[in-house]
């Protein structure tokens, strides 16, 4: 391909589309201004931060490019709402939303980048989860890593509701035009015009790919068969297909559960009868505050009205005699299917802490958070019936969206859980400033508790915070830690592996490091570093 004619290729599969007409005048005596810096707080030179106004997005000065301390400023604005943008090498790209005033300088815009080499989420585990692939798409396509781009976009043409699909294949095609593969990026061009059959951008990338190609006439028959509806229909929009599940792991939820037996040693699958007082609608509503049982059963219908015998419980017994207290109960909420736990870090854990593992099945993030909160709150109160269990030691914890339904239980029922650990997802009872994307809050699922509860928490109960240098929810981790800080809580530890992902097995030694904290060996940070 000639260099003139990769241009013109290059242009055409561009992500910027031109906007018709003047620009709106963006000029006035206000003053914007800030700092960009890495999730560790170390100031991010050369970054380039684009302002545009909000109503007109080719209207705004000239990129400004942060000093060696991180800090950029920009005079002469237009009074009004802004779109800021931030870029730089080795980061995902930033953004937010910022307001200058009609004169002199605005608030000070704090911005923290992402590490490029964050992992985001396999799946939708959470509504942020489909932007985080895009923006990271962005980023890693502006930086020139076409296919690492083409995989984070794909991951999010999965989910995506169709009607939004076409401009993200506009950036497939681009990924594969990139790599040299012409055909590919026909075919994504192809396929986002079956979608969209006038997408402006795509029905120009289409013809100038196949002109340089030799088969002009395929682009004009194409979109002449997209007038008469003739074209062959596009690929399904059903979800991705989800992997097996390991053997032992069906052959665990396959199995019938049974009626429960005290004392009973090893490994079983259990239901139980009846419901726990905690559990019930009124209980939960009071402690977290939102929303109104109107709203709830607007969200999710049937919430909290499970039949607990129908549903069915994993647990584990360690071998050998429980302390003289009694047994430690840890209670875990998983993020899929499964409630149980194989790896055998995880069973000498347990042995060495003297602790019962008790999680529900089919209680993932695909359920309702309610009947999350709920299940975890029967299992607790029905194996505090079967065994001796120490009260001081009943423990709540969670991966992912589990560590999310954790941190709730954590401080919404204090009287109950002594402590929580939290692996790689929590949630936290204010509204939270994202740091990459200014004028954005990650929501808050519940309120904060009613006085004596909160009081409770704050006093005695123990936040265990684990999460991983490329974790996806590292930065929202370390946003609640400082929250507890501030808020008075006494006994919180911070735990951050080293190079790990959202994915990766937690090591034995910080798996030991956690639950020893949930014992109170152990509180404030570590990092591994």
């Amino acid at each position: 391909m000639s260099a003139p004619r990769v241009a013109a290729v290059g242009l055409a599969l561009a992500l910027v589309a031109a906007i018709a007409g003047a620009a709106a005048d963006w000029h006035g005596q206000g003053r914007a201004s800030g700092v960009v810096e890495d999730v560790d707080g170390k100031p991010v030179p050369g970054a380039k931060v684009t302002l545009r106004l909000a109503s007109d997005a080719s209207a705004g000065p000239p990129v400004a490019t942060t000093d060696e301390r991180g800090r950029w400023s920009v005079l002469g604005l237009a009074g009004d709402r802004w779109r800021l943008s931030v870029e730089a090498d080795g980061f995902i790209r930033g953004e937010g939303a910022i307001t200058v005033p009609e004169s002199g300088p605005g608030a000070n815009v704090d911005l923290q980048l992402r590490p490029l080499e964050e992992v985001t989420p396999a799946g939708p585990e959470n509504p942020q989860a489909v932007f985080l692939w895009i923006e990271k798409g962005n980023s890693l396509l502006a930086q020139n890593h076409p296919a690492e781009a083409r995989a984070e976009y794909e991951k999010a043409l999965s989910f995506l509701p169709r009607e939004q699909k076409p401009d993200v294949l506009q950036a497939v095609a681009r990924t594969w035009f990139l790599e040299g593969k012409p055909e590919q990026a026909v075919g994504a061009a192809k396929e986002g015009l079956r979608i969209a059959p006038d997408h402006e951008v795509l029905r120009k990338v289409l013809g100038v790919l196949l002109e340089d190609l030799g088969r002009p006439a395929e682009a004009e028959s194409f979109l002449a068969s997209l007038a008469t509806g003739t074209t062959p229909v596009a690929e399904s929009d059903e979800d991705a297909e989800r992997g097996e599940l390991p053997p032992e792991i069906a052959a665990a939820l396959a199995a019938k559960p049974e009626a429960p037996v005290a004392g009973r040693r090893g490994r079983y699958k259990v239901a139980f009868a009846e419901r726990s007082p905690w559990s019930t609608s009124d209980e939960m509503l009071r402690r977290a505050g939102k929303p109104s049982r109107e709203e709830m059963i607007r969200l999710a219908p049937r919430a909290l009205a499970y039949e607990l015998p129908k549903e069915s419980f994993q647990v584990i017994v360690p071998d050998g005699e429980p302390p003289a207290a009694g047994w430690g109960l840890l209670v875990w909420i998983s993020p899929g299917l499964y409630g149980g736990a194989g790896r055998p870090e995880t069973l000498a854990t347990l042995a060495r802490h003297h602790l019962i593992w008790v999680g529900a099945n089919a209680s993932g993030n695909d359920r309702n958070r309610w009947d999350r909160w709920g299940l975890a709150l029967d299992a607790a109160w029905h194996l505090q019936k079967l065994y001796a269990v120490d009260p001081s030691r009943i423990y709540v914890a969670g991966y992912s969206g589990g560590g999310r339904a954790a941190s709730a239980l954590t401080m919404l029922y204090p009287d109950v859980f002594r402590a929580g650990l939290m692996v790689m997802g929590i949630d936290w009872y204010r509204d939270l400033p994202v740091p990459d994307h200014p004028g954005t809050h990650w929501p808050a699922p519940f309120s904060r508790p009613p006085r004596d509860l909160f009081k409770l928490a704050r006093e005695r109960s123990r936040f265990v915070l684990l999460t991983g240098e490329r974790d996806f929810n590292r930065v929202q981790t370390r946003v609640v830690r400082d929250e507890l800080a501030d808020d008075g809580f006494r006994a919180v530890t911070y735990l951050e592996v080293p190079a790990m992902s959202h994915y990766d097995p937690v090591p034995a030694e910080w798996l030991e490091k956690a639950y020893s904290a949930l014992d109170g060996a152990a509180s404030g940070a570590a990092t591994g570093r």
